[in-house]
């Protein structure tokens, strides 16, 4: 698989959507980050994806970070076909059971502070 080869080399084979939408995250950590991106997703990125969310307070960050089981869900709903049974429960209601993702784009979302 070509993510095997991009995590010995640490670099991403996904696309990273850098932190273009945030004037100041300095006091800020990865949740609401993701909130506010999410925000900004509905305004302005009106398409289907997916992403998984990184922040860096050093201005760096591993491609390491992105755990293997998150490698391989981005890889498979970007190459192939996803399907996945939300979690019941929780602090909030889910909005339905389960998703089928099919061939859509998939990201790494760089929360930089230094940009």
């Amino acid at each position: 698989m070509e993510s095997l080869t991009a995590r010995q080399e640490g670099a991403s084979p996904l696309p990273v959507l850098q932190r273009h939408f945030l004037n100041q995250i300095n006091n800020m950590n990865e949740s609401t980050l993701t909130t506010q991106f999410l925000k900004w997703c509905k305004a302005y990125k009106r398409e289907t994806f997916v992403f998984e969310a990184k922040y860096s307070k050093k201005g760096i960050i591993q491609f390491s970070e992105v755990k293997e089981h998150q490698e391989h869900a981005l890889m498979v709903t970007y190459h192939d076909h996803l399907v996945y049974k939300l979690p019941d429960g929780g602090y909030s209601e889910s909005p339905f059971d389960g998703i089928s993702l099919k061939k859509i784009p998939a990201y790494i979302v760089l929360y930089d502070r230094y940009r």
